[in-house]
This record gives structure tokens, C-alpha cells and sequence, in this order.
């Protein structure tokens, strides 16, 4: 019984495949002009609305993207130099000492701009 269901994953490569597809075609057509003006205009304002969307998505996760660096670094600006050193700090990855260097300068400098 369960030989007969498609996995979500192939179901899903192949209805892209066959999307690609269709694309590549009217690629082509449009490239050799084969298009009529109607089809034209709505594959142009197709574009247009996916550019819109995709402007829009990029737009939202680069305001998130922020909100969270901010907020990490207000969460890190709240602990002390040593206590922010130990928190990022890693294997194999820059010494401690070096690390509440890099904190402290960065910290000096983002209070010297912002003045």
C-alpha cells in the first residue's frame, strides 16, 4: 500500500522540474519572438509582481535580521567585557585576553560615533 505513495520530496523535485521546464520554453519562445503582445505584457507584469514580492521578502528579513543584531547587541553590552569574552568565545579561536580587547575597542569606538 505505501508503494504507491509518491514521498512528499519526489512529488515536490518533479513538479519543479516541470516548472523549469515550461520556463525554459517560454524563454526560448520569447527570445524568438514567438510570443504574441498579450502573452508578452503578461509574462512582463508576472515579472513585475515576483520582483515586487522578492523585493518585499529581502526588504522583511533585513529589518529582522537587524532587530536580532541589535538586539544581540544590546543583550552583549549589558555584560560585562569579561562576560561578553566568554560568551563568544571558542575553540581554537581567538584567547580571551585578545577577545575582551576586541570587545573593549569596539565598544570605545561605538561610543566615540555615537556622540
Amino acid at each position: 500500500m505505501s508503494d504507491d505513495i509518491i514521498p512528499r520530496e519526489q512529488a515536490f523535485a518533479e513538479a519543479r522540474a516541470i516548472f523549469d521546464r515550461a520556463l525554459d520554453r517560454i524563454a526560448r519562445d520569447r527570445a524568438a519572438g514567438r510570443l504574441t503582445p498579450e502573452a508578452e505584457a503578461r509574462i512582463a507584469a508576472g515579472e513585475r509582481r515576483y520582483a515586487a514580492r522578492q523585493a518585499a521578502i529581502k526588504a522583511a528579513a533585513i529589518r529582522e535580521a537587524a532587530r536580532i543584531w541589535r538586539r544581540g547587541m544590546d543583550d552583549m553590552d549589558r555584560m560585562t567585557v569579561t562576560a561578553a569574552a566568554r560568551a563568544c568565545h571558542q575553540p581554537g579561536g581567538p584567547s580571551l585576553a585578545e577577545l575582551e580587547a576586541r570587545i573593549t575597542a569596539d565598544r570605545t569606538a561605538r561610543i566615540r560615533t555615537a556622540r
